[in-house]
């Protein structure tokens, strides 16, 4: 939840009023959560029908941001369920002439490495996946030492990392 509230709280502190939310399958638990965060602080600022799920996928992310933007009153920003969703957003718009972050924001989750890099340089919130991913290790050794185990939830610390995908809306 945290991460999605993140992602959200920014862009409604740069002044956006209209925001997507292009997320992973809706059945992944991550995928859920993150929407949930987001909606909490987003709330009006995200018309229902601007909340889609697709794949964790460069593909999905080009695809549903054209579905997106079709819309009589596109959105000034996406969030996307990961940063893989986020640079297939982030590729479609700039093929449709979409200026980012002058003419529409992006937000992803995750960041990850080539998320950083200059081409892209996406807005994106951290989360220690390499923590989790130990973790997650820890957790399935002990369910196979001891299968009446049943494994704790573990939480992470979310923070923003402001790159050169967001800005205030255009007035």
């Amino acid at each position: 939840l945290a991460a999605g509230r993140e992602a959200a709280r920014h862009l409604i502190e740069l002044g956006h009023k209209s925001i997507a939310a292009i997320m992973g399958p809706s059945v992944v638990s991550t995928s859920a959560e993150r929407l949930r965060g987001v909606l909490d602080v987003a709330g009006d600022a995200i018309d229902p029908q601007n909340i889609v799920h697709g794949q964790y996928s460069h593909d999905s992310g080009q695809s549903l941001l054209q579905r997106v933007m079709r819309g009589a009153d596109p959105p000034t920003a996406i969030i996307a369920g990961n940063d893989i969703i986020a640079i297939g957003v982030l590729d479609s718009a700039r093929r449709a002439g979409i200026r980012v972050p002058e003419e529409l924001s992006i937000i992803g989750f995750d960041d990850i490495p080539m998320s950083s890099w200059h081409s892209l340089r996406l807005t994106t919130v951290h989360q220690d996946i390499q923590g989790m991913a130990v973790q997650a290790a820890r957790c399935l050794i002990e369910s196979i030492q001891n299968p009446d185990h049943r494994p704790a939830h573990y939480r992470y610390p979310a923070s923003l990392t402001v790159r050169g995908t967001t800005a205030r809306p255009r007035s």
